[in-house]
């Protein structure tokens, strides 16, 4: 799959792309995800989007999250998803998903090179707004473990390390500063 997106202003040299090339391998009950891709599992920090949520026809009861999943990434949001490869793996009532992203993020840096903002609105219009381009680079690897011994119980152990291409100091994100943190 492929989608991209233009802004109102912005040449179309800054045009956003995404993409992505997903394989089934039924030989080892998994699959294998390369390009742009969500991760969504539980209702936990790390990995979930509120897009996740299902409500059957019950409409009494309560609204839960799907169970642990690596998705194609199909939205013109350019902000929040990874870019790289993924795998998921199933063997009865256990659930792998191990990931790499490798991608650029979009903020500024001040004259010693720190990372002082990251930006999310993805408009690139003008000289200010291209200078924030692609300035930043996020590097990620992780993994989740889900078991589901029965219906209606479901744990994850999930794990990740993210890197940044410099220091940053995050006035907005008080606890953050250097380049990696684990998670």
């Amino acid at each position: 799959g492929f989608v991209t997106e233009k802004d109102a202003g912005e040449r179309f040299s800054e045009v956003f792309a995404a993409g992505y090339l997903q394989l089934a391998v039924p030989r080892v009950g998994g699959s294998i995800l390369i390009g742009d891709f969500v991760i969504e599992s539980g209702k936990g920090l790390m990995f979930w989007r509120s897009s996740g949520v299902t409500k059957g026809g019950d409409v009494l009861g309560v609204a839960k999250p799907a169970e642990t999943s690596v998705d194609p990434y199909r939205s013109t949001d350019e902000n929040n998803f990874f870019r790289g490869v993924a795998f998921q793996k199933n063997l009865g009532p256990l659930s792998f998903n191990g990931f790499f992203s490798n991608k650029w993020l979009n903020g500024s840096r001040n004259e010693a090179g720190i990372i002082t903002s990251l930006d999310s609105d993805g408009l690139f219009r003008i000289e200010s707004e291209l200078n924030t381009r692609h300035t930043v680079r996020e590097i990620m690897l992780g993994g989740l473990i889900s078991v589901k011994p029965f219906d209606g119980f479901l744990a994850t152990v999930k794990a990740s390390r993210v890197t940044l291409s410099h220091p940053a100091v995050l006035s907005r994100y008080k606890k953050f500063s250097g380049r990696h943190t684990d998670l």
